[in-house]
Parts: C-alpha cells; structure tokens; sequence
C-alpha cells in the first residue's frame, strides 16, 4: 500500500466509477485490515466491512455473514444515493 502511494498508482482510485465493497478481517496478518481502510478512503463511495476477529480466511470464519453482506451490497438501488 505504501509503494502504491509512493509511485503515483493510489491517485487513481479516485478514477474508480463502479460500486466497491471492501471486507476484511480485522485480525488479517497477511494482509492488514488498515490496507482496506486506506483503500475505502481513496475509492469514492465505497463500503468498508470489517469482520471481528476475522483472520485471513475470514470468508470461511464467516460465510453466512458475508453472503448476507454481498447480497445487500448488490441489492442497493444506488440510483437513488448522491455523492457526499
């Protein structure tokens, strides 16, 4: 994340015009939760979902629970959001 910002390629993630759902684990030690949260705020309008106690596998630690949020995420009529 931080070769990204240091080379100019985190700039265009402001680009990004399609919906992001971002989910992580909150105790990931392959790749740090704190990666998801420097990329939702970079990516205009999207969803950081952070998974208590999730690691790596967090899919796995919580299938239901993301299914759920992945549906939610594509249900939304975004017709109807405005940039903030």
């Amino acid at each position: 994340m931080d070769a990204w910002h240091r080379n100019g390629v985190a700039s265009q993630l402001r680009e990004i015009r399609v919906p992001v759902l971002m989910a992580t684990g909150t105790e990931d030690i392959v790749i740090p939760a704190l990666n998801a949260l420097k990329l939702v705020n970079a990516i205009p309008g999207a969803w950081l979902a952070q998974f208590p106690h999730g690691g790596h596998a967090f899919v796995a630690q919580y299938p239901r629970a993301l299914a759920d949020l992945i549906n939610s995420f594509l249900a939304v009529d975004r017709s109807v959001l405005r940039p903030v």
